[in-house]
């Protein structure tokens, strides 16, 4: 008995959610580095963890060149991603650290009032250390438990971290740290960026100046 030929076909991501993975192309400095542990106790509770009272940390004098960085890989985001031919330019609005000990963990959130945002991994291990994204479904009446996930069937999905990494999304997209069960330290830099410029277009009667 002659076998059936396989069926042909592709299945392509329509819309996908963009995650952006990069990591800094050199060690953090001794200033740096300094800075971060002065803003170890320099913080106040957050939903499961700490975050810096500093909400502008970007901004100090010793993470100039690390901003001049991070700013280079915004600049890649945009050109690949949102690719818009609007006289625009992104810019970080605000950065802040986040501590997160033993027990601890980082409620599933999003950032409002920006258009991307990421976490930049100061101390981690890529043992024990990770963070969630969750999609958002808009029609989710039934759940059919899938053999194997992947991105097409699975509502989360999971990034092992470490230091030096980062990771850029789009604002809208909801994430969290699950319960941390290792005693290492996780320490990391968010920073969200918005756009100034003009947007839309003045004969649609879209255009916005920012």
């Amino acid at each position: 008995m002659k076998k059936k030929p396989e069926k042909k076909f592709t299945i392509e991501g329509l819309f996908p959610t963009p995650i952006y993975l990069s990591s800094l192309e050199k060690a953090y400095s001794k200033k740096e580095l300094s800075f971060f542990k002065k803003n170890l106790k320099n913080n106040r509770p957050n939903t499961g963890n700490f975050t810096s009272n500093d909400n502008y940390v970007l901004n100090n004098p010793c993470l100039k060149n690390l901003k001049k960085n991070l700013e280079e890989h915004v600049k890649i985001y945009f050109k690949n991603v949102i690719n818009s031919k609007n006289k625009i330019k992104p810019y970080i609005t605000q950065s802040w650290l986040n501590i997160t000990k033993k027990e601890q963990y980082h409620h599933k959130h999003k950032h409002n009032n920006s258009i991307i945002s990421a976490v930049l991994y100061i101390d981690a291990n890529e043992k024990y250390d990770s963070i969630n994204f969750h999609r958002d479904d808009k029609y989710d009446m039934f759940h059919l438990s899938p053999k194997e996930y992947n991105v097409f069937n699975a509502g989360s999905w999971t990034y092992p971290v470490f230091p030096g990494q980062l990771i850029m999304f789009p604002s809208y997209v909801e994430h969290s740290v699950s319960k941390k069960e290792h005693p290492n330290l996780r320490m990391s830099l968010s920073f969200n960026v918005f756009v100034k410029g003009s947007i839309g277009e003045e004969m649609n009667l879209t255009k916005l100046d920012l």
